[in-house]
């Protein structure tokens, strides 16, 4: 849980509305589910979890193999799925790590290249 002291994320959780990361991983995005299961062997329900309730929540983000293993490595370390959640939210949006995952950005633009 050092991760979620470090980054804070009761405070950012306690922002929302209760049970909005259940809410979100709910709605369906097959597409996205395709995409994260045809790149990924072993899937792991939790991190496709945090993955699709990610992207419901950013629209502009767009999904790669690199962030299944960002969040498959954060959820080891986090262990409780909606504290893994939160944690990459935060490390999205703080350390700005969201530019990598919008088409467009100068960020991404210059990974592709």
């Amino acid at each position: 849980m050092v991760w979620c002291c470090l980054l804070h994320v009761k405070t950012l959780q306690n922002s929302f509305t209760p049970e909005i990361y259940n809410k979100l991983k709910e709605i369906k995005n097959n597409k996205l589910d395709k995409q994260i299961r045809k790149d990924t062997e072993f899937t792991d329900e939790r991190v496709v979890s945090i993955i699709k309730a990610y992207a419901v929540m950013d629209q502009q983000f767009k999904y790669s193999k690199s962030f299944y293993s960002i969040v498959r490595v954060l959820l080891e370390s986090v262990k409780e799925e909606e504290s893994a959640f939160w944690s990459v939210t935060q490390i999205m949006g703080k350390f700005n790590w969201r530019d990598y995952y919008i088409e467009g950005t100068p960020r991404a633009s210059a990974v592709k290249k």
